[in-house]
Parts: C-alpha cells; sequence; structure tokens
C-alpha cells in the first residue's frame, strides 16, 4: 500500500474539518473567524501505520469576518424604553457576517436617526468589545423611533431596527412656563390669567393639582390693597387659570409663582368700560379655539 497524504483544518472552536486527499494541493473554505491550523499528515503504507505530520505542519491560516450582514447583525436598546427630556437612550450595535461572526467596524459603518417630533443629538462610539455604542438624547417630548441601518440611507435595517423610544417632558420649570390672558372684562369684572407648565425645552406638562400656583397682584393706588385672587387646574385647556377681579381700572402689577419659583410678573391695564375693545397673548401656543374673546378694556403692557 503506498504511502497517503491526508490534510485536516482545526477551526478556533476545536471542530475538525476534512480538507480531501490528494498529492500536493488541499483546500477548503471557513466560514468561522480566527487563527485555524492546517495539519497536513503522511499515512504509512502499512495497515495501522500512524500519521506522521509533516515539516512546518500544522500551518497557522488568519481568517478574517466577511462584509458585515443587515439580517446577521442586531440593535438592542440598554436604556428604558420611556425616558424624561434629556436622558439618553443608549443603543448597542453588534455587527456580524452573513456566518455570524462579529466584527469590529468602525462607528461610521452604522447609519443612525432618531426619528420623531423634532431633530436629536446621537453620538456613536466603538465599544472595547468591537461593539458600536449608540446614545440619543432629545429635547422635544414624544414618540420616536430609532433607525439603525448599513451604509448610506435607504439601505437595509440591522436586524431589530426600528425600536421604539419616548421621551416623558422634564421635571417643571418655573421659568420656563408661559402666561397668556384668557379673559378680561371691565373693571369689575374678572380678569383670567393662563398659565403653562412647561419643563426646562418648552415641552407642554398637563396641570397637576399638587402644582403650588400662586398670583399676587398690586392694584392702583386708589384701589382697595386686598384683591381675592382664584387658581384652579383647568385639564381641558392644559393650563392654570388664574383670575381676579380688578376692582378699578388703571395698571395691575401681576406676579406668578410655581412652587415658589417666580414664573414672570405682567403690568395688566384694565381700562375703562367706555374704551375700544383688545386682545392680547403672551403665550401662542393656547389654542385659539380655547381662547374666548375677552371683553373690552385688558392689554399686557408689559413682562
Amino acid at each position: 500500500m503506498s504511502p497517503a497524504v491526508r490534510a485536516c483544518a482545526r477551526a478556533p472552536r476545536g471542530a475538525r474539518r476534512a480538507a480531501g486527499d490528494g498529492v500536493h494541493r488541499f483546500s477548503f473554505v471557513p466560514t468561522e473567524s480566527g487563527e485555524h491550523s492546517l495539519h497536513v499528515l503522511l499515512r504509512g503504507g502499512l495497515p495501522h501505520a500512524p500519521a506522521v505530520a509533516l515539516r512546518d505542519s500544522p500551518f497557522r491560516v488568519a481568517v478574517s469576518p466577511a462584509e458585515p450582514d443587515a439580517r446577521a447583525s442586531d440593535v438592542q436598546l440598554l436604556s428604558a424604553p420611556e425616558l424624561r427630556v434629556g436622558d439618553s437612550a443608549i443603543l448597542l450595535v453588534r455587527l456580524r457576517d452573513r456566518f455570524g461572526n462579529q466584527l469590529r467596524a468602525p462607528a461610521g459603518a452604522v447609519r443612525a436617526a432618531l426619528v420623531g417630533p423634532a431633530d436629536a443629538a446621537l453620538q456613536l462610539v466603538e465599544s472595547n468589545d468591537g461593539a458600536i455604542l449608540v446614545r440619543a438624547r432629545a429635547h422635544a417630548a414624544g414618540a420616536y423611533a430609532a433607525h439603525m441601518t448599513l451604509g448610506q440611507a435607504g439601505a437595509a435595517h440591522i436586524r431589530g431596527s426600528p425600536l421604539d423610544v419616548a421621551f416623558a417632558p422634564g421635571a417643571l420649570t418655573p421659568r420656563a412656563c408661559t402666561v397668556g390672558v384668557l379673559f378680561g372684562g371691565r373693571a369689575g369684572e374678572g380678569l383670567q390669567l393662563a398659565l403653562v407648565p412647561r419643563d426646562a425645552n418648552g415641552n407642554r406638562l398637563s396641570p397637576d393639582s399638587s402644582t403650588v400656583i400662586a398670583m399676587r397682584v398690586r392694584a392702583p393706588v386708589f384701589a382697595p390693597k386686598a384683591l381675592r385672587t382664584h387658581v384652579r387646574a383647568d385639564q381641558g385647556l392644559g393650563a392654570h387659570v388664574l383670575s381676579f377681579v380688578p376692582p378699578v381700572h388703571g395698571v395691575y402689577n401681576v406676579s406668578m409663582y410655581v412652587n415658589g419659583g417666580c414664573v414672570g410678573r405682567a403690568m395688566v391695564r384694565v381700562e375703562p368700560q367706555a374704551d375700544a375693545e383688545s386682545a392680547v397673548t403672551l403665550d401662542p401656543q393656547l389654542e385659539a379655539a380655547q381662547l374666548r374673546q375677552w371683553g373690552p378694556r385688558v392689554a399686557l403692557v408689559a413682562h
């Protein structure tokens, strides 16, 4: 029996794969990245003769991953699905080739976008294990979708994309709240201001009855000192309604406070009954349909 030459390849996980028999030439197709060992053995002509490795065997072969594949790669949300405005949504992207081998690709290999009510700030960094971390921060509250694709716009989504991320408004910030004239009238009739609660980024909050709202009114010097004020939360309007009854015409100095923090001050002019009608609002975001045509004689002259 003549000698035979046999070759086999040992993959990084230890699996043996036959490479075929021949005299001078052997080949194999690796599907696993890493360092492979190619053993070339010579078996003697006698039955049961031990195989002998040829000189320089085993041969070391380094195999790199193939191109990234969107269907084999994946993205997952590490942070909570519901965040507050100003917090960062953190996503982890692992790129793999079609055989499942993980790649150490640059962050630029991934195209990320946070689609929602407004633009968002995105930052992509490479982690120590070769994955890509995506940090997304939105300043406008609402529902967003995180889109992760390979390559240019219009490319295939990475498995798991898009991901839903919601940003709730931040904490109530007194200085960010806005005030508008809701209803006014003649001297002796009620005057109403609408205070819209907002966070530091201007996102509108629902009026909460537990929020401490206060209004101080300084009447003209010739008016009675003590003015009764009233505050209520109006969920339909989405604002706190502050009201008082101006006893005489003139300029009233109105200060508004939220949880002890000053929202702002306005000088409100109340005109006599015979003057022409006027209407002013400081808050353009109040729905026009909710603003009633209030009576004749009130104008905001400073804020």
